[in-house]
Order: structure tokens, then sequence, then C-alpha cells
């Protein structure tokens, strides 16, 4: 039982990890890593959100905005947060799939 589950499991995640969504977030991502833009616009956000957080400053706020928008600008960012979405998707779609199907297996009537 537990062999067929873990078969099982690994094929639902070769689904995903293979598929060209997958493939592409992934090359996007390696691509954003060699972006110094981006890579300082992300570490400022974080630094930013950290402070908002703990201020709740109005001017705070509008500087993370700023800087979330600017990052959202960048072709790169935008194309890796829609391939990241779709991923996202499919694992969802897989996570609802498994939900209705151990559901109906519990529930189903004798």
């Amino acid at each position: 039982m537990e062999k067929k589950l873990s078969k099982a499991v690994s094929e639902v995640v070769s689904s995903i990890t293979e598929s060209p969504e997958f493939k592409e977030c992934i090359r996007l991502k390696e691509k954003m890593e060699e972006s110094s833009e981006i890579k300082e616009l992300v570490d400022a956000i974080k630094k930013l959100q950290k402070k908002y957080i703990r201020t709740q400053d109005d001017e705070v706020k509008k500087e993370l905005d700023e800087k979330q928008e600017r990052l959202n600008s960048i072709p790169l960012y935008d194309s890796y947060q829609k391939k990241l979405a779709e991923v996202n998707q499919k694992i969802e779609i897989i996570k609802d799939e498994l939900n209705d199907y151990f559901y109906n297996v519990v529930n189903e009537k004798k």
C-alpha cells in the first residue's frame, strides 16, 4: 500500500515539475536571481514590510507601495509572477481533485 501511494504521489509531483509552466517558472526565477535591480527591490520590500508591520507608518506604506509598483513593472518579474500563478493554479486543481476523491471515498454509500 505504502509503495503504491508513494508512486502515485511521485507521479503527481512529476506532473507538476515536468510541466512547461513549472520549467518556465524555474527558468525565470534563475534569470531574476541574476538581476541586481530585482534582488535589491525584493530586499528593500521585505525590510519595508517588516518596518510597516511594526510602525503602521503611512510614509513607510507609501514607500513600500512605490517599491512594489516598481518591482511589478519589471517585465521579467511580471512574467515570473504570471507563471507562478499558473503553477499554483495547477497545484490547487490537483489538491481539489484529491479532496473530492477522498470525500467521495469516505462518504460513499454502501
